[in-house]
């Protein structure tokens, strides 16, 4: 397959990326405005998407408990790890658009990650922005704690150390494009009957659209080098609405030693963890 020799090229081809099996939605309908007032009402600037690091274990023990993928983040993989210049913005570009991988040519903790990109806002042709390449995860961790239960996933946030610095390696347009594929209409299924259920579009969102400018907060802790993700579930947000993407995506700052940058207090008033990406819940249209 030959290399894509434009952005703009790739990623419609990668937001239009094959067939998708089992009622998944084919992430091309975020090129209409379906859905796009409530992503403009939620930008307007009153929303938060800090949380605390209860609310983090609480959406990572849910992900646990979900048959497939709880057992995924057992055996393979339950995050992975950017460098922190993936996640620097400048002038024109707002946000990290994270697209959701799968390579089944890599072993082990490998095989699902998130592969990242910047993007200058999120609008309904989001997906078309991004630069020529995209960046891999540096590394990997599989979950680890002694329990499911929420009480031991906050253990585990709070005293998870994993890897030295790293350099996050550059993923070519074309390969990310095969593996978003791959994501969709192979690892999906395997977790849900009804894949479109569990996920709608094959990315998320974080953008310094809201009041907190919360990736430019997570940066300026002091000591930040890196960013891990999590993977959570939720089923609904906390306005009652189902959520189109119910696998959530939770970013922390690591210091130099791999661990979470964590300065609240013991019930996470003051830590700097955030979530809350879009795309939003579904609209009265959707």
């Amino acid at each position: 397959m030959r290399r894509l020799s434009t952005a703009l090229t790739a990623i419609v081809l990668l937001v239009s990326c094959g067939q998708q099996t089992n009622n998944t939605q084919q992430p091309d309908s975020l090129a209409t405005p379906k859905g796009s007032a409530q992503a403009a009402k939620r930008s307007a600037g009153n929303v938060t998407s800090i949380i605390s690091r209860y609310e983090a274990a609480v959406m990572i023990s849910a992900f646990l408990n979900q048959p497939n993928l709880g057992e995924y983040a057992i055996d393979k993989t339950l995050g992975g790890i950017f460098e922190r210049s993936v996640f620097e913005l400048d002038d024109t570009k707002a946000g990290a658009l994270l697209w959701f991988c799968f390579n089944q040519k890599e072993p082990g903790d490998r095989q699902w990650f998130l592969a990242a990109s910047k993007a200058g806002g999120y609008t309904p042709a989001v997906t078309r922005e991004a630069s020529d390449d995209l960046w891999k995860p540096y590394d990997f961790f599989k979950y680890t704690g002694a329990s499911k239960d929420t009480t031991d996933v906050l253990t585990f946030i709070e005293s998870h150390q994993y890897g030295a610095p790293g350099k996050s390696p550059v993923l070519p347009q074309a390969e990310a494009r095969m593996q978003v594929e791959d994501f969709m209409t192979t690892l999906l299924p395997s977790f849900d009957p009804k894949p479109g259920q569990l996920m709608k579009y094959p990315f998320c969102f974080f953008g310094e659209m809201s009041a907190d400018f919360q990736i430019k907060k997570l940066l300026d802790q002091p000591g930040a080098i890196g960013v891990r993700y999590y993977f959570g579930y939720e089923n609904k947000n906390e306005y009652g609405y189902e959520i189109n993407n119910k696998i959530r995506v939770i970013l922390v700052a690591i210091d130099k030693y791999g661990k979470n940058i964590l300065l609240g207090n013991k019930d996470g008033d003051g830590d700097i963890m955030i979530e809350k990406a879009f795309p939003p819940p579904p609209s009265s249209n959707d």
